[in-house]
């Protein structure tokens, strides 16, 4: 029993590395316990196939590294791993880099990107929409209008990051110019009468009181008080310009 605990401990060394860099910076949530010692089984074990796959290119001596199965009645299992402490002590740096490519496929959604050029799906996202949106390479450093409706303000800047959780909904932008929009603030009021048309943009023509600018912001709201608006004119927007 101790000898399958040590095996198992060995593939989770690296695996717990490359897993909770995922569930920081990848995908962003908790998974639940049991999920969580899954991937990190799995990774650990990937790792060990890249190490394994690298010894074999460089050809260097793989019989130190190799799995074992023994079936019987039916049933196969994983009897015995063998490992030498370099293979343990280079799995660790592999883990960490083989981590910052899950990130690039998590982040950058090329799972998602390959099946919609296929054809095979058009499912955006099983989560939140928040951050698959934000991630997109249209989106990131260009102009957004971030609308807080419970405040009554319009932040325009170029993006330069995104955060989430449970409850509030974070953006940090640059050159950034916050206005006041009496619209909000009227329907706060209970002025039924006034409604914000859903095609009305940042221009000229909209009355909107500028309160400041800013070379950089942090911006945070409550997840059900915001409107995210990305204009189609951002070409012919100046970079210190958000109107």
């Amino acid at each position: 029993m101790n000898f399958e605990l040590a095996q198992l401990a060995l593939i989770f060394a690296p695996g717990l590395i490359w897993a909770n860099i995922d569930e920081k910076y990848g995908e962003g949530k908790p998974p639940n316990t049991v999920k969580f010692f899954v991937r990190s089984f799995l990774f650990g074990l990937t790792t060990y196939v890249v190490l394994y796959l690298i010894y074999y290119l460089l050809s260097l001596d793989t019989n130190g590294l190799r799995f074992e199965f023994n079936s019987s009645e039916g049933q196969s299992a994983l009897t015995d791993l063998y490992l030498k402490p370099a293979d343990i002590f280079w799995s660790i740096p592999l883990s960490l880099c083989l981590s910052i490519v899950w990130l690039y496929i998590v982040s950058f959604k090329l799972l998602r990107k390959t099946l919609h050029s296929l054809g095979a799906t058009r499912r955006i996202s099983d989560g939140d929409l928040w951050s698959t949106i934000l991630n997109e390479d249209s989106i990131g450093g260009k102009h957004i209008h971030f609308h807080d409706t419970a405040k009554g303000l319009i932040y325009t800047g170029l993006l330069d990051g995104f955060s989430e959780n449970e409850i509030d909904r974070e953006l940090v932008l640059r050159n950034v110019t916050v206005y006041s929009n009496d619209h909000y603030n009227t329907e706060q009021e209970g002025d039924s009468d006034t409604e914000l048309d859903s095609d009305t943009e940042l221009d000229s023509d909209t009355e909107l009181q500028a309160l400041f600018k800013a070379r950089r912001l942090y911006v945070s709201c409550e997840k059900n008080s915001f409107l995210l608006e990305f204009p189609n004119n951002i070409e012919e927007e100046g970079e210190n310009d958000g109107k």
